[in-house]
């Protein structure tokens, strides 16, 4: 019997209409964007952790939090 791999998946897009830069925002000392990775990071049952996003501001926080990124075209980071 194969072992089953769980994915997390953080998605952020740079267009925010209602709160633009939420994801960047710094709460507590931190973007608001680390912190779903650091659950994942601290989860026993993550294996891997992606982010996707069209944000470099995003793909900055992914980097220093060592997880996969899947960088989005414009085309997919509409509404």
């Amino acid at each position: 019997m194969s072992k089953s791999i769980v994915c997390a998946l953080m998605i952020g897009r740079k267009g925010s209409i209602g709160f633009p830069g939420k994801n960047v925002y710094p709460v507590l000392g931190r973007p608001l964007a680390a912190y779903p990775l650091l659950a994942a990071k601290n989860s026993r049952r993550v294996d891997r952790i992606f982010v996707s996003t069209d944000s470099p501001e995003i793909v900055t926080i992914a980097k220093e939090y060592d997880v996969e990124l899947i960088e989005r075209p414009p085309e997919l980071a509409t509404k």
